[in-house]
């Protein structure tokens, strides 16, 4: 807070000028939950579900617009083909298997879960729902990996004694 006298006219007057600046420990106390797209590129963060399904949202996004680019690339390269619309439909679904399968080994990865089986499976099964429903179901199990902790790291066997 600070004072100030000021004169105006021939009467003196004392001002009071006090500056509200949200602190840095009001903007903190947030819920994570209300976050909904935070951390979207940090694969080993764990997410609630409410961001987990921001995550879905925002690589749904994502995927289509990457399997509509390359659906686009094989209709104007093989634009003489009767059935171009077919072609550029299982491009398009090639493109989903591959992407939600990539991103679910990269969030084992960074979740150091590669040894944890079930998150293997779950990771397999992204790939396979993928196939079936493109990236709207091949983004589901890939959505319920981002919940998940971190792994633990795997201690380093200890060295064995020489004879």
């Amino acid at each position: 807070m600070v004072t100030q006298e000021c004169e105006i006219g021939n009467s003196f007057c004392s001002c009071r000028i006090v500056a509200v600046q949200p602190s840095t420990l009001e903007l903190a106390t947030f819920p994570s939950s209300i976050r909904m797209f935070s951390h979207l590129t940090d694969f080993g963060y764990q997410r609630t579900a409410l961001q987990a399904f921001g995550f879905y949202i925002a690589y749904f996004i994502l995927f289509l617009l990457l399997a509509g680019v390359v659906g686009a690339l094989v209709a104007l390269s093989s634009a003489e083909q009767p059935n171009i619309v077919e072609l550029s439909t299982r491009m398009g679904i090639l493109t989903a298997v591959v992407a939600c399968t990539l991103v679910a080994f990269a969030i084992l990865v960074k979740k150091n879960r590669l040894s944890h089986f079930p998150s293997l499976i779950i990771a397999i099964a992204s790939g396979i729902c993928a196939l079936f429903g493109g990236a709207l179901l091949g983004l589901l199990p890939v959505a319920y990996l981002t919940t998940q902790p971190v792994g633990t790291k795997t201690p380093s066997p200890a060295p064995r004694p020489t004879l």
